[in-house]
């Protein structure tokens, strides 16, 4: 209890914990883009659903899905505590952009680009974890995600929200070391370059992956 109270009142440990928290999300999806890949490499889908199964049957994976909800939900909370602490501690807004503000529009940007990442996650995760795991549909994971990626309305949504989660990305990898005070001009900009190519490359792999299941 002391440590819970400890991370909820300072800020400065909750920005260590939101940095630490992205930057497990930014390696899951990386890990997520990998196993999707198998939709290309077997178009039979044998690969990807044997690669769906151990993911339900397997306790590590299991654990780890735990974690990352954990950690994707204390994401979420700690963003929005931050997020209200610094509407508080300055509730007049500015008439004019004065030194500085770029950086809090560039925060308030993080959060717009979150919330829409967030209200389309929970769409995904009905489609993909409510229907075919925990409901356990009859429909074999390949075939569920085949018959998502052919719906036009859908793959226009997942799109948008890629465009978003690419906005998010670019500022959110950098922002991360920045948090935790790996932040110096020797190796800044290597930083901010992998970043660059990161947010790009994620996104823009689950766009390709989307639009050759449509078109094929």
């Amino acid at each position: 209890m002391k440590v819970i109270r400890f991370i909820i009142s300072h800020s400065l440990t909750k920005k260590y914990i939101m940095a630490l928290t992205g930057l497990f999300l930014i390696t899951f999806l990386v890990v997520h883009l990998i196993g999707n890949l198998l939709l290309v490499i077997d178009t039979t889908g044998a690969k990807f659903n044997e690669y769906s199964s151990e993911l339900k049957s397997s306790l590590f994976i299991q654990i780890t899905e735990f974690i990352l909800i954990f950690g994707f939900l204390f994401h979420v909370t700690d963003a929005a505590i931050l997020y209200i602490k610094n509407k508080s501690a300055r509730p007049v807004k500015y008439h004019v952009l004065k030194q500085g503000e770029n950086i809090k529009l560039s925060s308030n940007f993080m959060y717009i680009t979150g919330i829409l990442i967030l209200l389309f996650l929970f769409l995904h995760l009905y489609q993909f974890l409510f229907l075919g795991r925990i409901l356990k549909s009859e429909i074999l994971m390949h075939e569920l995600v085949i018959n998502a990626f052919k719906n036009p309305i859908y793959l226009f949504i997942y799109l948008i929200w890629l465009i978003f989660l690419f906005l998010h990305l670019k500022h959110a990898f950098q922002s991360a070391f920045q948090s935790l005070g790996l932040y110096h001009k020797k190796y800044t900009n290597i930083i901010k370059n992998i970043g660059s190519i990161y947010s790009f490359i994620v996104p823009a792999g689950f766009a390709f992956i989307s639009i050759y299941l449509y078109l094929n």
